[in-house]
């Protein structure tokens, strides 16, 4: 862990205090952040998936939305957040944020991605006759 101040900040569910992306309102992605993302199939974490408006937009919702308004969505009712992603996107966005928004969530995708714990060697393990388990 090189940076620890970065950990916290991807780990603490805090709406986020890094002034570029707070211009166009983006928080730092939490694990409930990340977790919600993963329920929409975002497609910022699946290449398979096929990046859409729909799709785009809620995201960005998500990212956005304090950590209060996300609580009231759950597995059964993941249409309602995309209608009201949908809804804020009409009252909230230009055109022209879409980009932003897009720049900003690959930027906080990165930074979870630089303070996720990864192996460094591809050990393998055995049982006591030295069989792979």
């Amino acid at each position: 862990m090189n940076n620890p101040k970065v950990v916290l900040e991807q780990i603490v569910d805090s709406d986020g205090e890094n002034k570029s992306e707070k211009v166009i309102g983006i928080n730092p992605l939490t694990i409930s952040r990340y977790a919600y993302l993963e329920l929409i199939d975002s497609p910022f974490l699946s290449t398979s998936k096929k990046f859409n408006m729909e799709n785009i937009i809620a995201s960005a919702y998500i990212m956005v939305q304090p950590t209060a308004v996300l609580k009231k969505y759950k597995s059964n009712n993941i249409d309602d957040l995309i209608n009201d992603a949908l809804d804020w996107a009409d009252a909230n966005l230009e055109f022209d944020d879409i980009s932003k928004l897009i720049e900003a969530i690959i930027n906080q995708i990165t930074k979870l991605n630089k303070v996720a714990p990864t192996s460094d060697n591809d050990t393998d393990v055995s049982d006591e006759n030295g069989k792979k388990k």
